[in-house]
């Protein structure tokens, strides 16, 4: 079992599998279900929208299912405080070893403050092993992590910048609590 992280920083246990019947006849059924086809499952909050299109299996048992099969991201979208992130292409793999944690190849593009900024996802789902960030202009891997997070750059750059950031920051968080 993995572990993430609670609200407080402590360790939360990561599920690891899941069961549709822990007991009786149906726990030992074999399954052998395929979701697929031409429509997409749409995932809508204020923050995320996203059309899934799966093409994954679920075999095992009813004590002890598995997914198997790759879940095609057809679009999404990201609202950060800089502006909104676009999913250009993404694919989500679950493999029979860790049913529950898909592996992402995510590509994200968005622009902010006349820098196209290219995001690359690769890695587990819920700890990405790789996240990049470019730009055309380029710019330094920190000030593109600080326009992308707040939709400003740093100060520096001619201006004091840092209480707009943080006021756009804070202001982003307040509007998704409320």
């Amino acid at each position: 079992m993995r572990a993430g992280r609670g609200s407080g920083g402590e360790k939360l246990p990561t599920p690891t599998h899941f069961s549709l019947w822990s007991e009786g006849f149906l726990a030992s059924a074999e399954l052998d279900v395929h979701f697929g086809g031409q429509r997409a499952f749409e995932y809508r909050t204020n923050l995320l929208e996203a059309a899934l299109r799966p093409d994954v299996w679920l075999r095992g048992t009813g004590a002890f299912p598995v997914l198997e099969g790759p879940v095609y991201i057809e679009e999404a979208s990201l609202v950060l405080p800089a502006g909104t992130l676009e999913v250009v292409s993404g694919l989500l793999t679950f493999r029979r070893e860790a049913p529950l944690r898909p592996e992402a190849a995510l590509r994200a593009e968005m622009r902010v403050q006349r820098h196209d900024v290219t995001a690359a996802i690769t890695g587990p789902i819920d700890e990405p092993e790789n996240v990049e960030l470019s730009s055309s202009p380029p710019l330094p891997t920190d000030d593109l992590w600080m326009l992308v997070l707040t939709g400003q750059l740093p100060a520096g750059r001619g201006e004091d910048a840092n209480a707009q950031a943080m006021e756009a920051l804070a202001v982003f968080l307040a509007r998704d609590a409320l």
